[in-house]
């Protein structure tokens, strides 16, 4: 029963009216809180105000380049997979989760 949900929250809402979450394509039929077959990069900016606004891969790599969104999409599958075996053997499904990540300025 472990491994990534479809939760509530703007994940929730985009599947109901699409099937898709930041763009990718989900079974059709779930339910809240169903298991997924399998983690996905949920990519989202960084608001000065109200909430983030999920965007598709390919937006991202529009935003921060491919080499970036590539990095930060394979370290953020391989930190999830990590932190969910780990809470897995003490009985806890993490269902849905928000890394966030930055970049500090570059000097010139």
């Amino acid at each position: 029963m472990r491994g990534p949900r479809l939760s509530g929250g703007s994940g929730w809402k985009e599947y109901q009216k699409t099937q898709t979450v930041c763009g990718i394509r989900l079974p059709a039929g779930l339910r809240q809180c169903d298991k997924l077959p399998q983690a996905i990069f949920t990519p989202a900016t960084k608001e000065e105000t109200g909430h983030d606004i999920n965007i598709s891969y390919e937006e991202m790599v529009t935003r921060v380049g491919r080499d970036i969104s590539a990095t930060l999409r394979d370290r953020t599958l391989s930190l999830y997979g990590q932190a969910a075996e780990y809470a897995a053997t003490r009985g806890v499904i993490i269902a849905d989760t928000k890394f966030e990540f930055g970049q500090l300025p570059t000097a010139g």
